[in-house]
């Protein structure tokens, strides 16, 4: 999977990253069983949980993230997706300025010409409205 500058495998990576980590102080917090807050350090895997979040982020499709990082289903690419509150912010700002740019509405108008309504029954308040059930 890597390789040293002369192409040659760098089969054992260990110990190498145990002290990138412990000099980096690398890590994040998490949140265990009882509630608390506990802080994690760094393992290898965190590269492929932050290549997938960020690839889906930049706008990859699932499907092709699950492809690149080698998710056997779908539900396990979801597990992974861990998106940063400005993520969010900034595909809630684009959302809405989808929708603002939207010149008709997304439903056509309803017509009331053949329409069956509910019968009111003389039980109903007076003046109540029938109500339209279906438009041909």
């Amino acid at each position: 999977m890597f390789t040293r500058a002369d192409g040659s495998p760098i089969k054992d990576m260990r110990r190498r990253w145990d002290k990138l980590v412990a000099a980096s102080k690398a890590g994040h917090m998490e949140i265990n069983e009882r509630g608390e807050q506990i802080w994690m350090e760094a393992i290898f895997h965190d590269f492929r949980r932050t290549a997938a979040t960020n690839l889906q982020a930049g706008g990859m499709s699932p499907a092709n993230v699950r492809a690149i990082v080698g998710h056997l289903s779908e539900e396990m690419t979801a597990r992974y997706n861990k998106p940063v509150m400005a993520t969010l912010a900034a595909q809630q700002k684009r959302g809405a300025a989808l929708l603002t740019s939207l010149q008709q509405p997304a439903l056509p108008p309803v017509s009331h010409r053949n329409a069956i309504v509910a019968q009111v029954h003389s039980t109903s308040t007076k003046g109540e409205t029938p109500v339209v059930l279906y438009n041909q």
